[in-house]
């Protein structure tokens, strides 16, 4: 009997087994995939997280809803490891990606840091430890008086502005409403803006204008050499037949003989047109990293570099902007220290020396409005123009006094200037 009901029990845990591991199978679905059909990836948190992000689409994106006359002229830049502790007041690690999205104009305390971190959970320490250790007076001139940080998945965000033009809660709002699909959407839309231009880069730079009677394209580009003019319907086409195109042309071979040589007009060529480059906007971003070499660290601000665009190009140039320009400026984490330096690629020598003298013409050293830079210098190299303003203050004290402490801010502002100049020129 006992045999006969232990029989019966294994056969109800078994059936219940089975019973189980069925419900387990219906209940699996494929984590890599969410409701939306985008792929994602589960965290150790159990949440999903982005894994493809473009952050400035989506710092752009927060400020949906709010009329340009309402909001700060503002631009998107990545952060590296070197600038990351400047914006989200934090130290940076491995893994982690950011953009700062702020003015242009330093005297607007207005400021958005995107983090996207590994992990939702990371996210959020992130945010808690921006919120203890941000600098709400990093502007110094003014100061922001609202202060979120906020997480959704595993992107943190620092948000700090003012009360004035209610634009926190929009922003906040957009911020909130980020899911899997909007953020797939933004980087697409970035993909596609991005692949545009780059078809108008490759077509302004291959498209050929049609040879004008007279001129030749040699080797070098800058250099046109001046031809007598050849009717091309006396010129034989290749391929036929021997007893259809004449043998010799006599009317041709005398023009071909009387061909000035080139060698001359290569030599009056003027020397600064020999020199054009074609850079890229890598390149220029490497320039700008060999502008400060003899200068002590000590005495500089920590600086930045950024690509200028068609909307922030005059604002730091000072000049009109030009399709075919590619430009950076380099300049403080701090808005409110008065430096900055922008080179600019021009489409010739002689396009770059006049662009260097009229940026130097129209600066304005007080563009930080708080602060003015002491000293405003140009140059050009080959096709590459910069504009340096700088300043270095000295502080009088008990072994110098109010004046003397003016005259030599003034020389240090100058001597950085030049030597900030001569490094152009070395490495350019």
């Amino acid at each position: 009997m006992k045999r006969i009901i232990a029989l019966l029990l294994a056969a109800v845990l078994a059936t219940a087994l089975i019973a189980c591991s069925a419900n387990k199978d219906d209940d699996v679905t494929d984590p890599g995939i969410d409701a939306n059909g985008n792929d994602v990836t589960e965290n150790n948190a159990g949440e999903t997280v982005y894994e493809e992000a473009d952050l400035a689409a989506i710092a752009d994106s927060l400020y949906d809803g709010i009329a340009e006359d309402q909001r700060p002229f503002v631009m998107s830049m990545p952060l590296t490891s070197e600038d990351f502790e400047f914006f989200t007041f934090v130290p940076y690690e491995e893994g982690l990606e950011a953009v700062a999205n702020e003015p242009m104009m330093s005297s607007i305390a207005h400021s958005i840091v995107l983090v996207k971190a590994p992990t939702a959970e990371k996210a959020q320490e992130l945010a808690k430890a921006m919120k203890e250790n941000c600098d709400p007076r990093k502007w110094m001139c003014v100061e922001a008086d609202i202060v979120e940080t906020v997480t959704n998945k595993n992107l943190a965000m620092l948000l700090m502005t003012t009360t004035e033009g209610g634009m926190s809660e929009t922003i906040l709002k957009n911020f909130n409403a980020l899911d899997e699909k909007k953020v797939a959407s933004l980087k697409s839309q970035a993909a596609d803006v991005e692949s545009e231009e780059n078809f108008e880069n490759f077509e302004d730079e291959f498209v050929d204008d049609e040879l004008t009677e007279g001129e030749v394209i040699t080797d070098d580009e800058n250099v046109v050499v001046d031809l007598p003019s050849v009717d091309v319907d006396d010129v034989p086409a290749a391929g036929f037949e021997e007893e259809n195109v004449p043998a010799v042309m006599p009317e041709v071979t005398p023009e071909v003989d009387e061909t000035p040589s080139v060698t001359p007009e290569i030599e009056e060529t003027p020397a600064v047109e020999e020199t054009v480059s074609d850079v890229t906007i890598d390149d220029l971003y490497a320039l700008t990293e060999k502008l400060y070499e003899g200068i002590n660290p000590e005495d500089m601000p920590m600086v930045g570099t950024m690509e200028l665009d068609s909307e922030s190009f005059e604002y730091s140039a000072f000049v009109p902007y030009k399709d075919s320009y590619l430009a950076v400026e380099n300049m403080p984490m701090m808005g409110s220290q008065p430096h900055s330096v922008v080179i600019v690629k021009a489409d010739s020598a002689a396009e770059a020396q006049a662009l260097a003298a009229e940026m130097e013409a129209n600066a304005d050293p007080r563009k930080w409005i708080c602060v003015s830079a002491r000293s405003v210098k140009s140059a050009s190299k080959g096709n590459l123009a910069i504009l340096v303003m700088t300043s270095v203050e000295v502080m009088p004290g008990d072994d110098i006094d109010e004046a003397a402490a003016e005259e030599m801010s003034n020389t240090k502002s100058e001597e950085r200037a030049q030597l900030i100049i001569d490094n152009f020129l070395a490495n350019a």
